[in-house]
C-alpha cells in the first residue's frame, strides 16, 4: 500500500507527464555523440544553464574548433532566430549565374569588412526575420561600398509590407521587392530604416513609404539545387560583394562564441546569413567570414568563421547586380492620398446579378483603385489586398444593403512634375462575363473602361488638387474631422473618407528679396573722374527643385543723373543672386560739395520689401590755396643755384625788417 505522503507528489508528476505529452511543451534533440538535450519550446525561452553546459562537454569530446557559451542568441528560441523557409521547386525558373570564371586571381583570403564594405552588426530580435536581414545587408554593402556611408535600410518594411504572406514566422530572399515586386501600396524599392523603423514583431504595413534605392537585378550562384561550390561564391563575393546564403543553425552554432566552426550537422538550412569574405589559411580546408543578425554579443562581435561546407553553409547563395538611387532630389514633390472608409448606402442601382460572381457567392467582390495624373505620368493604384480570396481583399456584401469598409490605405505620387494633380477614386467590381470592371454601384450600369485614368464616369470622387495652393477642387465634399467625406449626386450614392497631404511648402519657395549694402560712401574724392562700387540682390528663398515657384523679379533705377548701373532688371530663382555695378561720374562735380543720391529697387517680394533704397554719396575734396614762398623755395631748389647763393638769399630774406 503506498504511503499517503508520496500519492500528492504522484499525483502532481503524472499531471506533469500528461501536460508534456499533450500538450507537447518540452522536445527533445539528438546531439552528435547521442546525449538527449531537453529544450523548452515556449516563447522567449533559449538553451538553458544545463544545455549550454552539455554543448560544452560535447565540444571537448568531440575536438571542436571553437567555443560555446551564454550569448545574446541563447535566451531566444530557434523558432525565434531561424525562419528561413525554403519554397518547394525555387529552382525551377530560378536566375542562376555559374560565377565559374573568375574576373580576377582570387587571394587565399579577403573580407569585406576590412575593405570597408560592411555596415554595423544589426539584430532581429525574437522575430524569425533573418530572411530580411539576409536580403538588406548586400544592398547596405554595395551602397557603402561605393559611397562610403552607412546606410540603414529597414527591414521590417519587409516584414510588414511584403504581399508574400511572410513576417515573424519566416520568409525567402526577397530581393525581388527591391527590384520589380510592389508592397501592399503597389511600391517598390528599398525604404530607410529612419521611415520604417524595426519592431521586430508583425506590425500592419503604413504604406506608403519614400522608396531610395532600386537594385538593378540579382542572381542565385551555381546552376542547381544544391550548395555552390567555393570558388563560385568566392568568384560572386569579390566581383559583387557580400552574398546572401543560408545554413543549418543548431544549438552549438547558436550557441557559437568564437574560433572556427567545424560541427557540421546535416538538417534542412533554417537560418538567412551574409558571407563577407573567406580565409584558406584556417580550418581544415578554409573558412568563410559570415555575419549574422543576432547582435554584437554573439560570436565574434557579431560574426562567425565557419569552415567551407559546415551545416549547408552557401545553399541558395545569391548576389545582387548593382543598385541606383529611385529619387537621388529628396525635396521633389510627393503626395499621398489616406482613403480611411467606402460606404455603400444601397439602392436600385447597386442591383448586380449574383450569379455574376466567379466565385459563387451571393455578392459581387469589390474593390478600389486610386488614380493620379499630374499631365505627364498617370496610373492607378489598388487596395492592398486586390484579389486576395479570404484575406480581406475584396469587399464582399449583398446588392442593395449598406455596407462600410474601413480600408485605413495610404497611396503615395512621387516625382510629380506638375503642381495640379488629377485624382480618380473608383469602385472595381469582379464578375464572370467580363472580369475587372467598373463596379455598377457607381451608378453607371453596365460599368465602364477598366484602368482607364480617362474614364470619370465610375468615380466615386474625381478632382484636382493644386500641391501650391493646398485646395482641392472638385466634387462636393464635407469637412470629417480630418478627413474630407465626399456626399454624392443622388445617382452615385458611394462615399468616400479620405485626406490629401503633400511635402510641398509653397512658403519656402516665396520670392524673398535681399539687398546689401543699403548704403554705398564714396568718401571724398579728388574729383573729375568715374568711381565705382557695387550692391548684391539676392532671393533668399530656398530654391525649388519641382521648378514651380515664381522667381524674385525686380528692377531698378536712380534719382540723379551722375549716377548710373549696369543692370537695370532680373529674374532670380531661389538663393541666386546679382551683383549690380554703380558708376559715379564726378566730371561736373564742384570741388567741395558733397553730393546724395538714391537707386530704388522694386520687386515682387511677398515679406512687405517690395520697395528698398540704396543710398548713394560722395564728396570732393576743397581745392588747396596757392603760397607763393614754399613755391619759390621749390622752384628755385628744383633750378639747382648755387648753394651759396641760395643760403645768403635766405638770411637776407629772414633779417629783412
Amino acid at each position: 500500500m503506498l504511503n499517503k505522503k508520496i500519492i500528492p507528489f504522484l499525483i502532481i508528476l503524472l499531471m506533469v507527464l500528461a501536460g508534456v505529452g499533450a500538450n507537447g511543451a518540452y522536445s527533445t534533440m539528438k546531439s552528435s555523440n547521442n546525449t538527449t538535450v531537453y529544450k523548452d519550446d515556449g516563447i522567449h525561452l533559449g538553451l538553458s544553464d544545463e544545455e549550454i553546459t552539455l554543448l560544452q562537454e560535447q565540444a571537448e569530446k568531440e575536438g571542436w574548433t571553437f567555443t560555446v557559451g551564454g550569448n545574446s542568441a541563447t535566451d531566444r528560441s530557434l523558432e525565434e532566430l531561424c525562419g528561413f523557409i525554403v519554397p518547394e521547386d525555387w529552382w525551377v525558373n530560378a536566375r542562376f549565374d555559374p560565377c565559374d570564371t573568375p574576373t580576377f586571381d582570387l587571394p587565399e583570403k579577403f573580407d569585406w569588412c576590412e575593405q570597408g564594405g560592411c555596415t554595423p552588426i544589426k539584430n532581429q530580435g525574437h522575430c524569425g526575420s533573418c530572411w530580411a536581414f539576409g536580403t538588406v545587408a548586400p544592398l547596405e554593402s554595395l551602397i557603402k561600398i561605393d559611397t562610403g556611408a552607412d546606410v540603414d535600410l529597414s527591414e521590417q518594411w519587409l516584414v510588414s509590407c511584403n504581399q508574400d504572406g511572410w513576417g515573424c514566422d519566416g520568409g525567402w530572399w526577397a530581393h525581388d521587392y527591391f527590384q520589380w515586386k510592389t508592397d501592399k501600396c503597389g511600391d517598390s524599392g528599398a525604404v530607410l530604416e529612419k521611415d520604417c523603423p524595426y519592431t521586430a514583431s508583425d506590425t500592419s504595413c503604413n504604406c506608403p513609404y519614400p522608396h531610395e534605392y532600386r537594385i538593378t537585378g540579382w542572381h542565385f550562384i551555381g546552376d542547381d539545387n544544391s550548395v555552390p561550390s567555393v570558388d563560385a561564391i568566392k568568384n560572386a563575393i569579390y566581383k559583387h560583394g557580400p552574398v546572401s546564403a543560408a545554413v543549418y543553425v543548431t544549438p552549438a552554432f547558436q550557441a557559437y562564441n568564437g574560433g572556427v566552426f567545424n560541427d557540421d550537422e546535416a538538417g534542412r538550412v533554417n537560418h538567412a546569413v551574409v558571407l563577407v569574405g573567406w580565409d584558406d589559411t584556417q580550418g581544415e580546408n578554409g573558412v568563410w567570414i559570415l555575419r549574422n543578425s543576432w547582435g554584437t554579443s554573439w560570436g565574434e562581435n557579431g560574426y562567425m568563421r565557419i569552415e567551407y561546407g559546415c551545416c549547408d553553409v552557401g545553399y541558395a547563395a545569391c548576389y545582387v547586380d548593382g543598385y541606383e538611387p529611385i529619387n537621388p532630389d529628396k525635396d521633389k514633390a510627393t503626395l499621398t492620398l489616406t482613403i480611411d472608409q467606402i460606404t455603400n448606402e444601397g439602392d436600385e442601382y447597386d442591383q448586380i446579378d449574383t450569379w455574376l460572381d466567379p466565385r459563387g457567392g451571393e455578392a459581387p467582390e469589390w474593390y478600389y483603385c486610386v488614380g493620379f495624373n499630374d499631365g505627364v505620368t498617370s496610373g492607378y493604384q489598388f487596395n492592398e489586398n486586390k484579389k486576395k480570396e479570404n484575406d480581406g481583399g475584396w469587399w464582399v456584401f449583398k446588392w442593395n444593403s449598406e455596407h462600410t469598409w474601413n480600408v485605413h490605405q495610404g497611396h503615395l505620387m512621387s516625382n510629380i512634375s506638375n503642381p495640379e494633380v488629377e485624382i480618380t477614386i473608383k469602385l472595381m467590381d469582379d464578375d464572370v462575363i467580363s472580369g475587372d470592371d467598373l463596379a455598377d454601384v457607381s451608378a453607371y450600369k453596365g460599368g465602364g473602361a477598366d484602368d482607364d485614368v480617362s474614364d470619370k464616369r465610375a468615380a466615386i470622387y474625381h478632382g484636382t488638387y493644386n500641391l501650391i495652393t493646398d485646395k482641392l477642387t472638385g466634387d462636393a465634399t464635407t469637412p470629417d474631422g480630418n478627413y474630407l467625406l465626399t456626399k454624392g449626386d443622388g445617382v452615385n450614392n458611394a462615399t468616400v473618407r479620405f485626406k490629401i497631404k503633400d511635402n510641398y511648402d509653397s512658403t519656402e519657395y516665396k520670392p524673398k528679396i535681399s539687398v546689401t549694402p543699403q548704403q554705398i560712401d564714396f568718401g571724398t574724392v579728388s574729383g573729375g573722374s568715374i568711381y565705382t562700387d557695387s550692391f548684391t540682390i539676392e532671393n533668399k528663398a530656398s530654391y525649388d527643385p519641382n521648378g514651380w515657384a515664381d522667381d524674385l523679379q525686380w528692377s531698378a533705377s536712380f534719382d540723379k543723373n551722375w549716377i548710373s548701373i549696369d543692370k537695370y532688371a532680373g529674374l532670380l530663382p531661389g538663393e541666386q543672386e546679382d551683383t549690380i555695378a554703380v558708376k559715379i561720374d564726378t566730371s561736373s562735380m564742384k570741388k567741395g560739395k558733397t553730393y546724395s543720391g538714391t537707386i530704388t529697387i522694386h520687386s515682387n517680394d511677398e515679406y512687405g520689401n517690395e520697395e528698398i533704397h540704396v543710398g548713394v554719396s560722395i564728396s570732393i575734396k576743397t581745392a588747396r590755396p596757392v603760397s607763393f614762398f614754399p613755391s619759390f623755395h621749390g622752384f628755385y631748389k628744383y633750378m639747382e643755384l648755387p648753394r651759396f647763393l641760395y643760403q645768403q638769399f635766405l638770411k637776407y630774406y629772414s633779417n629783412s625788417p
